[in-house]
């Protein structure tokens, strides 16, 4: 539209059909004409492990970065369960998947009440691994 594509390519990294690598793209754009070129970076779970744990990211969102990881490394079941479980409860307590009071960007994402991520961190922390 107006000369304009855009790609969505997804979440980089998480692939949703092959674990333990990473998906990515490179679009080429040559004379009005473009090509896609899809990727797969392999990589160690155990490396990737220990560079989480390395990194910080930790002590900023342990729930969130857990999830990631299961789905990483073969386990993307227990992050999809986390997120319908919490898209329900918000169904169900507020009849719609934001919150009034978000600001800026998170009037255009799904903000999950702090209490039902608690809730559900507490059911389904026994998966945890980092």
């Amino acid at each position: 539209m107006n000369g304009k594509t855009i790609i969505n390519a997804g979440c980089s990294g998480i692939s949703a059909v092959n674990i333990r690598g990473a998906e990515y793209i490179i679009v080429t754009v040559e004379n009005g004409k473009f090509t896609v070129e899809e990727r797969l970076v392999n990589f160690e779970p155990e490396k990737l492990k220990d560079k989480i744990l390395k990194c910080g990211i930790l002590e900023k969102d342990k729930v969130l970065m857990n999830l990631v990881y299961l789905h990483l490394v073969g386990r993307p079941d227990i992050k999809a369960d986390f997120y319908h479980e919490a898209k329900d409860k918000m169904i169900e307590r507020n009849r719609k998947l934001y919150r009034d009071d978000a600001k800026g960007i998170y009037k255009y994402f799904k903000l999950y009440d702090d209490d039902i991520w608690l809730e559900l961190t507490e059911k389904y922390k026994q998966f945890f691994i980092l």
